[in-house]
């Protein structure tokens, strides 16, 4: 049992985990509970282990922990927005805005549910696309929706994953959802930040690098990722994730050849709304 205020997400991570590790150790013994007619006590000691580590979510659950600091950097984007505007320079930010407006397909927002809405960013080596793909069923417990980009060398996917209260949203990335050994139980994560190695520094700099904002046509910052069927954002940006692509893209995709791959802080728009979704995505 947790009081209202330990999050939920930990918690079910916490009990999968538990799950997860209680196979494990008695994979040599299943007859002990899986034959058993009646109350059996087991000897776990790990149990009490887990408990005490999951006290804190931060010290057990690394995903709590990253987007706990990214929260704190979400803060500070909002201050300086807010700063901006106090000090009198509502012109630029209204400039901006009418700017925003006067961009190609910068209506189509409005009118456009998210599986369908396509976004551009141009650079100079050439334009990047970004989009949602419908999952068949859920390709999180976040979103019904895969996000794809494709910059000028490969397509990166990802999924959504979300953290109570403002800490906004962080990009996973997956295989591509669309293969055929994606269709039992969907495409592969990643990142694993449980796994050892000495890539373990390397591993939680990227999923720190992948944080994901969506706005409105007035600048809104959404506190929830794109769904089938509702509006697309007008814009969206990653402006953290050029550092992984330029340093380390090997761990955003299968690809064993990426890489360098330079993509700029900048923000996508709307370029188009497809006449129909692409096809569904496995599971």
């Amino acid at each position: 049992m947790t009081d209202t205020e330990y999050p939920a997400d930990s918690a079910f991570t916490l009990l999968g985990n538990i799950i997860l590790d209680f196979l494990e150790t008695f994979e040599d013994d299943k007859e002990m509970y899986t034959e058993a007619e009646e109350d059996t006590k087991l000897k776990y000691p790990k149990l009490e282990e887990l408990i005490e580590q999951w006290q804190n979510p931060a010290d057990g659950d690394k995903i709590y922990k990253i987007n706990t600091e990214l929260s704190e950097v979400k803060e500070i984007m909002t201050k300086n927005l807010e700063d901006l505007m106090k000090n009198g320079r509502r012109i630029a930010a209204s400039l901006l805005v009418a700017l925003a407006a006067a961009w190609p397909g910068a209506a189509l927002a409005t009118e456009c549910p998210a599986e369908r809405a396509v976004y551009g960013l141009e650079t100079e080596d050439g334009p990047l696309e970004l989009g949602f793909i419908p999952a068949r069923s859920m390709a999180t417990i976040a979103s019904d929706l895969y996000m794809y980009l494709t910059t000028t060398q490969r397509t990166y996917w990802f999924t959504f994953t979300v953290s109570n209260g403002y800490s906004g949203m962080t990009l996973w990335p997956v295989s591509d959802p669309r293969s055929a050994d994606a269709e039992p139980d969907g495409p592969r994560q990643l990142i694993d930040l449980e796994a050892e190695g000495e890539d373990e520094a390397a591993r939680l700099d990227a999923v720190r690098s992948l944080r994901f904002y969506a706005l409105d046509e007035d600048l809104t910052f959404w506190f929830e990722p794109p769904m089938a069927g509702q509006p697309a954002p007008h814009y969206v940006m990653m402006p953290e994730m050029g550092l992984t692509l330029w340093y380390n893209p090997g761990i955003l995709t299968e690809d064993t050849t990426a890489d360098r791959d330079p993509i700029p802080r900048g923000i996508f728009r709307q370029t188009a709304c497809l006449v129909a979704p692409r096809e569904p995505a496995w599971p």
